[in-house]
């Protein structure tokens, strides 16, 4: 039994992330997608329902409080790359 996917980039892997860098995709989930948000590349973008801003699921949290009905503030819009899978494709936190 595996321990969950390992480390490394593979062709896959890096076809996964690269559209993720113009921005939020919305699109079906597939092996290769669960392994990058396991592997923490990835993760769920939603929209701000009041102001429109670009979230987190722990941003919202930041945002409205864990105790409070944060998941109803927002709307999920997709799925985004994060500093790792920047990390993970060689690029820096801001380059693209």
């Amino acid at each position: 039994m595996s321990d969950g996917p390992r480390h490394n980039l593979t062709d896959a892997r890096r076809q996964w992330l690269e559209p993720l860098l113009d921005g939020p995709v919305d699109r079906k989930l597939g092996r290769v997608g669960n392994d990058c948000r396991i592997l923490g590349w990835t993760a769920w973008a939603y929209s701000d329902r009041n102001d429109g801003e670009l979230l987190t699921a722990d941003r919202a949290r930041e945002k409205y409080g864990a105790d409070a009905d944060w998941f109803s503030q927002i709307a999920p819009i997709g799925e985004c790359i994060t500093i790792y899978g920047r990390q993970a494709l060689g690029l820096g936190v801001w380059d693209n």
